[in-house]
């Protein structure tokens, strides 16, 4: 009797969204997919947006509050976590293309002079390195206090920061890739300094007004927040939001998936505008894995390097996007669960989008960075 009840409650949600009356309409494949993630209790919600050669498509699963009845739609708010390390490579190109950062610059010409980066072998971490994580630095710095360990980035301020770079033993850089938050982190920092602006106002005004994205900020306004859908566990447990102050270009920002397909189509746009060229830039290779896969500014790549991809983890949400130029096909998940299953899902997605008529796991599949 329970069984028959649950699946009687995702069938009403479904039903809640039918599909796209014209157009693009890849739902009848997607569907029975995102039925299995909320039948197996892997998702309390999420949303799906695809563009293929100009169409777009978005749809909705479960609820945006366990046990609301409420369903989500592309104007809820998610975290997106690591999706964030995108646009501060499309900053950090942006940049390039003005004239105001060089790629291979060491990072302490963009830092205050009291702050001191170690050199080892004679290298000094460059941009490159830290856009590319082959800077040496590691996924997180020691000296970061869980004050809140619901909230573990909250409390951890620019001063420490620089105290950790100041003493910490690292690998020569450009050696290998090694993940790091603190490297991205420290990329929007000096990004910011650069531009004397904030890391959030650099983005609202270089790639968010542009795109007219305005949902998207590390800052949700009072309207964002109205519409941010509470966080859960991979368990489905109630979770904590995250603040991400000093390393807010690493993970810190919110969005729709209204706003990233406006983001999606202008990573699929070809055009001479100065926006595109710098997201174009973030596209191009700039470090091989062992086992052939690539890293661009930011973005993993296949091997082959026609699909780019990023994935997004914090406390309480999951986020998977990935863009193929050459076939003008993108998607984009958000879904307010951290649990993993959301990035094979979302990688299915994509190959349904691209015509795949089993859309089995792929090389890309599970293997975004958070």
């Amino acid at each position: 009797m329970r069984a028959t009840i649950r699946l009687a409650f995702f069938v009403l949600v479904f039903l809640a969204f039918p599909p796209a009356a014209r157009g693009l309409d890849l739902q009848p494949r997607i569907d029975p997919l995102a039925r299995r993630l909320l039948e197996e209790r892997r998702a309390v919600g999420f949303v799906v947006g695809i563009v293929k050669d100009g169409e777009t498509q978005v749809s909705a699963y479960g609820e945006v509050k366990k046990g609301a009845g409420t369903a989500p739609s592309g104007d809820t708010v998610y975290e997106i976590g690591s999706i964030t390390k995108i646009f501060t490579a499309v900053l950090l190109a942006d940049m390039m293309q003005q004239g105001k950062v060089k790629l291979n610059a060491p990072v302490q010409q963009y830092l205050p002079d009291s702050v001191k980066m170690p050199i080892v072998d004679g290298r000094p971490i460059t941009l490159e390195h830290l856009v590319t994580h082959t800077s040496g630095l590691p996924r997180q710095p020691d000296n970061m206090q869980l004050v809140d360990r619901h909230n573990p980035y909250a409390y951890y301020t620019v001063s420490q920061m620089y105290q950790f770079l100041g003493w910490y033993e690292r690998q020569p850089p450009g050696k290998r890739y090694e993940y790091s938050n603190l490297g991205m982190g420290l990329l929007g920092h000096a990004l910011a300094l650069q531009a004397g602006k904030t890391y959030e106002q650099l983005l609202i005004e270089r790639v968010c007004t542009p795109l007219d994205m305005q949902d998207t900020r590390p800052d949700p306004n009072a309207d964002m927040l109205k519409r941010l859908a509470p966080p859960y566990d991979d368990l489905l447990r109630p979770a904590s939001n995250w603040d991400l102050p000093t390393l807010g270009g690493a993970g810190g920002v919110r969005s729709t998936v209204h706003d990233m397909l406006k983001f999606i189509k202008a990573n699929l746009a070809d055009d001479a505008a100065p926006l595109t060229q710098a997201i174009r830039l973030t596209h191009r290779r700039h470090y091989t894995l062992p086992d052939g896969k690539g890293i661009g500014l930011a973005w993993r790549m296949s091997k082959n390097g026609s699909i780019v991809f990023h994935g997004g983890l914090t406390g309480g949400y999951r986020a998977w996007m990935a863009v193929v130029p050459s076939r003008q096909v993108g998607m984009v998940v958000l879904a307010n669960t951290s649990n993993r299953s959301i990035e094979p899902f979302g990688d299915r997605v994509l190959h349904i989008a691209l015509g795949s008529k089993t859309p089995a796991p792929t090389e890309a599949e599970s293997d975004a960075a958070h």
